[in-house]
């Protein structure tokens, strides 16, 4: 038995209302978020060296030493380039973010 347009109308308004909800609830949460932010910068600063002291901290805390001159050599190198890498990122990441709270 198929539906009747005037329900298949109802469900569809009811998507679309939901839909537009949710946009909305986003809406709202960027705008707290910048109201946040906006005010006190320095909280944006130390929420990001708070979270990379945590980062550094758990990272580290992974690594298995090894006992091999060799294999700490190759630790060394994978150490820096993931030091460039998570800079490059911090670094651009930053600015990008500053300009969308604008």
């Amino acid at each position: 038995m198929m539906p009747a347009p005037a329900n298949i109308r109802e469900a569809e308004q009811r998507v679309m209302q939901s839909m537009d909800q949710v946009r909305l609830g986003f809406g709202r949460m960027r705008v707290a978020g910048r109201a946040a932010l906006t005010p006190r910068p320095s909280t944006l600063v130390i929420v990001t060296g708070v979270s990379g002291l945590l980062f550094f901290w758990l990272a580290r805390r992974s690594r298995v030493q090894s006992t091999s001159a060799i294999n700490n050599l190759g630790e060394t190198a994978a150490t820096s380039s993931f030091g460039l890498a998570l800079a490059f990122i911090i670094r651009y990441g930053m600015r990008r973010f500053e300009k969308r709270l604008r």
